[in-house]
């Protein structure tokens, strides 16, 4: 079980810290502690005015257990079970599906790449407004560098796909991970998983008459396959 009962003064592990943006204000979401023990994920930009938008963001808090254990089992499958492109390693079909898979990968960080440039932007507004503090800006300029470099590492390790070859190292890895499964991980090494294949954007919906406002999760996988699911809940913040 991925959201086992937390005893009381325990910290709770958050599986998908830092890897869940905001579709309101572009803000991250953060672990928060409800009542009885719930655990849930909510926007910063509902802590304190520090978004984009006037006010604080209407995002909405969606329950750890809403949304853990679903994408969880989608990464534990696609480990046990990464289908032909691992299981064809040996000439024309192989390279075909490596090349797939570093296009798409070179996709997604181009994408994180803009974001980060996005939210560089959003922060620097937010000093000229006074929003954030000098030492507020200082640290999400850094934060915003430091992810920046690591994903311009990244697109560097590309290669063309016409030159990649048959990537043992990635199998050993997989086979590596497959064992670390068998044997057990802990919520530590299942978070570094999360945080190398996922990305997640929460948006919301506005409440209508008659009806609660709902959230919708949209899971991003950075292996082939991008998963979409909704949950509709009620936070327990207004």
């Amino acid at each position: 079980m991925l959201n086992r009962a937390i005893p009381k003064n325990t910290r709770r592990r958050y599986l998908l810290r830092g890897v869940v943006r905001c579709g309101t204000c572009g803000l991250a979401y953060c672990g928060s502690q409800g009542r009885d023990d719930v655990g849930w994920y909510r926007c910063t930009g509902q802590i304190v005015e520090r978004g984009p938008i006037g006010g604080r963001c209407p995002g909405q808090s969606i329950r750890t257990d809403a949304l853990e254990p679903l994408v969880w089992a989608d990464i534990e499958r696609w480990l046990r079970n990464p289908g032909d492109i691992l299981d064809e390693l040996d000439g024309r079909a192989e390279r075909e599906a490596a090349g797939t898979i570093a296009v798409a990968e070179s996709a997604t960080l181009s994408r994180a790449i803009e974001g980060l440039e996005d939210q560089r932007r959003r922060a620097i507004a937010l000093g000229v407004r006074g929003r954030l503090t000098d030492s507020e800006l200082d640290a999400e300029l850094d934060r915003i560098t430091a992810e920046r470099t690591e994903l311009d590492r990244r697109v560097a390790a590309l290669e063309p796909a016409d030159a990649l070859e048959v990537p043992s190292a990635a199998m050993d890895a997989i086979d590596d991970l497959r064992a670390r499964l068998d044997a057990g991980l802990s919520d530590e090494q299942r978070h570094e998983i999360v945080a190398l294949l996922t990305r997640i954007v929460i948006r919301t919906e506005t409440a209508t008459e008659g009806r609660r406002k709902s959230a919708s999760a949209t899971v991003e996988y950075r292996f082939p396959a991008v998963v979409q699911f909704s949950t509709v809940t009620g936070s327990s913040r207004p």
